[in-house]
Parts: C-alpha cells; structure tokens; sequence
C-alpha cells in the first residue's frame, strides 16, 4: 500500500521558569513541525523504532478524542483520519515485523486492536 499524505506533525513543548533576579515567571512555547513521514525513519533502525513508538501513542491519542476534541484539533474528515490512521499502523506493524524478525524487542508497539 502506497501512502502519499501531505500531513505535517507538531509538537510543542510548554515550560515555566523562575526568572532569578525579579522572581517572575516566564512562560515558553517551542514549536516543531516535520513532514510525517519522518516517524518511518529511513534507513536508520533505532528512528525506525522511535518513530513506531511515536505513531504507536499518536494513534492511542487520536482514538481517545472525543469528537468535539477532533474538531478542534482539525480532524474534521473521517475519511482523512481513517487515512492518518491507517498509516500510522502501518507505521507500527512495519517496525515490529522487523524487530521480531531480527528478534529484537520493541516494547510498546503495538497496533491497535481494532485495526
């Protein structure tokens, strides 16, 4: 199966620090885009193995919103989710046959159930 999706992931880290010469607090947002295919990882195992783990918690996350949270988060077309969602099992089934033929453990990874 061919997957040609124009999605980009994006993850914010959020942090509080204490300024130390007013007391104040500052707050940061740092924010990274990537194109999605980057959790497949190349040619490099060990990103192979992240990024299964990575697409094995967003696919986790994505089921457990409620649709309202959807919405909001912009997954409106239930086609394009399914789509995303496939994919991203494929993600994690493709990493885990490869750690299980080269009997290597991958904790963590596994498809959802349902799928």
């Amino acid at each position: 199966k061919t997957y040609t999706l124009g999605i980009l992931q994006q993850v914010e880290y959020q942090t509080l620090r204490r300024l130390p010469r007013t007391g104040s607090i500052l707050f940061t947002i740092r924010t990274m885009s990537d194109p999605l295919p980057v959790l497949e990882g190349g040619n490099d195992e060990e990103l192979k193995v992240k990024g299964a783990l990575a697409a094995g918690c967003m696919t986790a996350s994505i089921r457990s919103l409620s649709p309202h949270m959807r919405c909001y988060k912009g997954l409106r077309d239930g086609n394009s989710v399914d789509a995303l969602l496939d994919y991203l099992d494929h993600i994690v089934i493709s990493a885990s046959d490869k750690s299980n033929s080269d009997n290597l453990p991958v904790q963590g990874v596994e498809p959802h159930p349902l799928s």
